[in-house]
């Protein structure tokens, strides 16, 4: 529903507002949740011009925030605001997970809103709003992606690469390909600039991985927002889990600590990478989305030291490894494991694993 007042419109990223979502929802390009009770009441408050007159007389602040607190918590709009956003991102979610196996298929707005549950209309504001990108924009660069990653590492004919991504033609193929990374198909295949590192340097680290099956996973976790600006943002995702379970994520108990995400650290630009903070078994508990990773196999690589190492290694597993190994990929999500904790451990004594889904 259309909002009449301008100060209740939600916020954009860039703090710029938005009507399609209420200040309650919606902030700085982020579904509210945590958004708690008595800032609702603050802010609330602080637009009250004590104009209003209520029983011949106007209520001061202190009075309307006193009616507020009581009030509010009878609603069952904010009763069930501690769950809406979770189903907006297990919904959106559900859509992502059928896109990364379908990329070769058409995906119409229609079919990828029922796969969600939600309606058509609601659908493409929801999916922006929690991916922060429309739905044709995600899935066009998925498929470039796709595109990029198969021909940094492997041989396949671009024509052969063009179907598997989703493209009728290799001529549509090149064409997109090129509006995103300003070079065609078969020149970075020479040269493939998004990897982390220059060709002529060596990432082949000679590392091979443990092959081992793993059945489903169920994991709940939290977003980790705006990793490519804020040096904190994984300490702070981890914090808000942590504070959220009320477990202890030193990595070393029966709480497996992991970081999961569908998109390539080697490929995917900064600010389009989605990664969450996770914990398996999971938790039922505000402000937690839920996750289920499919059973598979994977190739499991451990990295012992520092996290700036991870990189390096992620490199030589996508352009060293997987080309040779005789593996694919599945679409599914990719996790990283941690051991330990760096609280109570040494840089060079971390310890991590990357779990690569292959078939």
């Amino acid at each position: 529903m259309p909002l009449a007042a301008r100060e209740h419109f939600g916020t954009r990223a860039d703090n710029t507002p938005t009507g399609e979502y209420c200040c309650f929802c919606y902030r700085e390009g982020r579904f509210t949740d945590d958004y708690t009770l008595p800032q609702k009441v603050a802010d609330s408050v602080s637009y009250h011009d004590e104009s209003e007159k209520e029983e011949g007389r106007t209520l001061t602040r202190a009075e309307l925030s006193v009616r507020m607190h009581l009030l509010l918590p009878r609603l069952g709009r904010w009763s069930s605001h501690e769950n809406c956003h979770v189903r907006y991102y297990e919904a959106v979610n559900a859509a992502v997970e059928y896109i990364g196996a379908n990329l070769a298929s058409p995906l119409g707005l229609n079919l990828l809103a029922q796969v969600s549950g939600i309606s058509g209309y609601h659908f493409h504001r929801i999916f922006r709003a929690v991916m922060g990108e429309a739905p044709g924009e995600y899935i066009q660069r998925l498929r470039l992606e796709k595109a990029a990653f198969l021909l940094a590492g492997g041989t396949l004919p671009v024509g052969e690469i063009a179907v598997r991504c989703g493209y009728e033609t290799q001529q549509a193929l090149s064409r997109a390909f090129r509006r995103r990374y300003g070079i065609a198909p078969v020149a970075y295949r020479k040269s493939p600039v998004e990897m982390k590192f220059p060709v002529d340097e060596s990432a082949d680290l000679g590392v091979e991985p443990d092959l081992r099956h793993r059945p489903a996973m169920h994991l709940s976790g939290v977003r980790v927002w705006d990793a490519h600006l804020n040096e904190r943002a994984f300490l702070e995702a981890w914090g808000r889990l942590a504070a959220a379970t009320g477990r202890d994520l030193s990595g070393d108990g029966e709480t497996e600590c992991i970081l999961l995400s569908r998109d390539s650290s080697t490929i995917t630009r900064p600010e389009h990478y989605n990664i969450y903070a996770c914990v398996s078994p999971p938790v039922r508990a505000r402000g937690l989305v839920r996750f289920r990773t499919a059973a598979g196999q994977y190739a499991v690589f451990t990295h012992r030291g520092p996290y700036e190492g991870l990189s390096r290694l992620y490199c030589h597993i996508y352009r060293w490894w997987l080309p040779y190994s005789g593996y694919t990929l599945r679409d599914s999500f990719y996790f990283e494991k941690f051991l330990n904790s760096p609280d109570a451990t040494m840089p060079g004594d971390l310890r991590t694993e990357i779990w690569i889904p292959v078939k």
